[in-house]
């Protein structure tokens, strides 16, 4: 404990766990971000859409209870396919 009854300790854990849950997922939608527009315009896209399946079904039964988390999933692969779909139009030629 230091100075005003702030747990130091407590919080270098803290941050350590936001960012172990934040560094995944950044390096993955990144590769996704590499792989997705390649798959549009070659015109393999159900490969995306089982790779959603696959992402979604571990994790189906706890997004129950933890919306955030849900909601954070959502966002982030609307995100990855929207600018996906954009690169792919516009660098790799129509999808």
């Amino acid at each position: 404990m230091v100075g005003h009854g702030i747990d130091t300790e407590r919080l270098a854990a803290d941050s350590q766990i936001a960012w172990d849950d934040y560094l995944h997922p950044y390096w993955l939608g990144v590769a996704e971000l590499a792989a997705y527009p390649v798959l549009l315009a070659t015109d393999n896209a159900e490969y995306i859409g089982a790779w959603l399946v696959f992402k979604t079904l571990p994790l189906w039964g706890v997004w129950s209870k933890q919306r955030s988390s849900y909601n954070r999933f959502l966002v982030g692969n609307a995100l990855v396919l929207i600018l996906s779909y954009g690169v792919a139009r516009s660098f790799l030629g129509p999808a």
